[in-house]
């Protein structure tokens, strides 16, 4: 069910929504830094329950809206309740409950209270912040303080390595690249729609943070996001469509070919993919065990552990089914999104659609779950579905 307010029911309090939106990464954040996961979860779990408060305060008149893709994750959620019926164990129980919950927030809740632009605003002046943080351990100012631990990754860049990955104050140098990732082109949103003079700065400074944080996919994802965006300002919207289905079915396609589905150039055959090539070729066995409704989310790391492959993962779990509602839901939202763009903030949402759906190829993380990623996943797919493109995006022209 797409819930589709009104313009006249959005009187949230601008403070209050900045406040919400602020409140949503920072608890995200805390969950990667070395906080203990119980009160990290439960700083997440009470941020969700203040957002859901607001949501029934703030829109007492909800409308439904129908969306071809609320089918899709409905029957998605219904394979995932079969398989965790079949397999009951603790770990696939609490990974379906996140699913009802917190991913369906995710999806078509917190889009409605908190607009695209608020998001992409709070979002990108908070992995900032992180950035210029980071950027302390290179000046000679490495520290610790409670549970916040700002130092480098004990590894090199590859593409200078004589320096070491940012991690600021993540416990993983990927978790800043993914935020890093997002907050780079949701500044751009504000570069080009809001034409604010931190607009820039903003993009340069998260920019140097994706680069340093040797997020290799995050880097070939922000490379695409970007290639579509030239696209659209060369060529226009029809362009910026068919660039997407093109990439997108031209990565399936190299896919096919490095694993001998489709004849293709020998060398695609031999690429390692940083060891990745044998935990696919793994999940890909693993599937043809069952083939109908897959092992299930703890299936799948007692067999595979982590794939590195979001897709493959999704198929792995819940079967060639639940793999394929998965999949139509995915590439089926971002399609539409660049099918619909007819502003700069359509544009930059149809941008960080490409670049999830291809982060999603290299990395495990999936719109499903309450990690960092997985939600910010989660949400932009959640404003591609309940955005009413007809009225050209309202809500982001509002001053909220």
């Amino acid at each position: 069910m797409v819930f589709q307010e009104t313009l006249e029911s959005r009187k949230a309090n601008p403070n209050i929504v900045s406040l919400l939106a602020a409140l949503l990464f920072c608890s995200l954040i805390l969950q990667n830094t070395q906080l203990s996961t119980a009160p990290a979860y439960a700083i997440i779990a009470l941020t969700y329950v203040c957002i859901s408060i607001a949501f029934l305060w703030y829109t007492p008149q909800i409308t439904i809206a129908r969306n071809w893709l609320t089918p899709i994750f409905v029957a998605f959620v219904v394979i995932v309740f079969v398989r965790t019926a079949l397999d009951p164990a603790l770990s696939n129980v609490v990974r379906f409950f996140v699913l009802l919950t917190f991913t369906t927030a995710n999806l078509f809740i917190l889009p409605q209270l908190i607009s695209f632009r608020k998001f992409c605003n709070v979002g990108s002046r908070i992995s900032a912040v992180l950035v210029v943080i980071g950027f302390l351990p290179y000046l000679g100012f490495s520290f610790t303080i409670g549970f916040i631990d700002v130092s480098l990754w004990g590894s090199s860049i590859y593409w200078y390595p004589d320096l070491k990955p940012m991690m600021s104050v993540f416990i993983n140098p990927n978790q800043l690249g993914g935020l890093t990732l997002f907050a780079t082109i949701a500044s751009i949103r504000e570069w080009t729609g809001d034409g604010t003079s931190i607009a820039l700065p903003l993009i340069a400074l998260n920019f140097i943070g994706l680069a340093l944080s040797n997020y290799r996919t995050g880097w070939v994802a922000f490379g695409a996001a970007v290639a579509i965006f030239i696209v659209y300002l060369l060529w226009g919207r029809r362009a910026l469509l068919l660039a997407t289905i093109g990439g997108l079915s031209g990565l399936m396609i190299a896919l096919f070919m490095m694993f001998g589905v489709i004849p293709g150039p020998e060398f695609l055959t031999e690429i390692s993919l940083n060891g990745r090539r044998a935990l696919w070729i793994d999940s890909v066995t693993a599937l043809r065990g069952r083939l109908l409704l897959g092992h299930g989310f703890q299936g799948v790391i007692s067999i595979v552990g982590n794939p590195h492959n979001s897709y493959l993962r999704m198929f792995t779990a819940f079967g060639l089914i639940g793999g394929f509602l998965y999949l139509v839901f995915v590439i089926g939202a971002t399609v539409d999104g660049a099918r619909r763009a007819t502003t700069t903030s359509g544009v930059v949402l149809a941008m960080l659609l490409v670049a999830f759906a291809v982060v999603q190829v290299n990395n495990q993380l999936s719109f499903v779950g309450i990690s960092m990623r997985s939600t910010i996943i989660a949400i932009i797919l959640g404003y591609s579905i309940t955005t009413d493109f007809k009225t050209d995006f309202p809500q982001f022209k509002m001053d909220l």
